[in-house]
């Protein structure tokens, strides 16, 4: 919620049909953010924050500075970097996939499409769809400088829990 991304920094509603005239709705969203930044104000320097209500009736808000160091205000142009927090998104992409039959999840990964940062490396054969989403596929969290190319493998598919952006990175690019 709080690394929700660029946003507009008026609470209003967002509609064709002319100005934008707050809802009930509106007002108490607008009430959630005015508490949420005051719980946030010494743990957070700054967020957006955006709710759907339905339709074309968006509200959101922008509160306070990008960074602890600097004075610069979060506004509705504000890029967050949500990082890991867009996998749950990306998981859900890929089962609507495996329903649609355009993925199977325990389909090798490499039998779709190489990637040669992996390929090389006998382990590669064995990762699928269903290692990745599961963070079984040995691999790494993030590739170190010195790996090069080739990322390598800290355990053998399937084996071991290991939290993996580059498992992640590799199913992305299969897509």
């Amino acid at each position: 919620l709080l690394g929700a991304g660029a946003m507009s920094a008026a609470c209003s509603r967002v509609d064709e049909r002319g100005p934008a005239v707050p809802t009930s709705s509106e007002v108490d969203w607008s009430r959630r953010f005015t508490s949420l930044a005051k719980f946030s104000n010494d743990r957070i320097p700054g967020f957006a924050v955006a709710y759907n209500l339905g339709a074309s009736n968006i509200v959101s808000d922008a509160r306070g500075v990008t960074s602890v160091e600097g004075e610069n205000p979060v506004t509705s142009d504000t890029v967050f970097q949500v990082a890991s927090l867009t996998k749950p998104v990306f998981a859900a992409l890929v089962m609507r996939l495996r329903d649609r039959g355009i993925i199977d999840l325990d389909v090798p990964l490499l039998d779709y499409a190489d990637y040669s940062d992996v390929s090389a490396v006998s382990e590669a054969r064995a990762v699928t769809a269903r290692l990745v989403l599961s963070h079984q596929t040995g691999l790494p969290n993030w590739r170190s400088l010195e790996d090069g190319e080739t990322v390598a493998f800290l355990s053998p598919p399937g084996e071991a829990y290991g939290y993996s952006g580059e498992g992640y990175i590799w199913l992305q690019a299969t897509l």
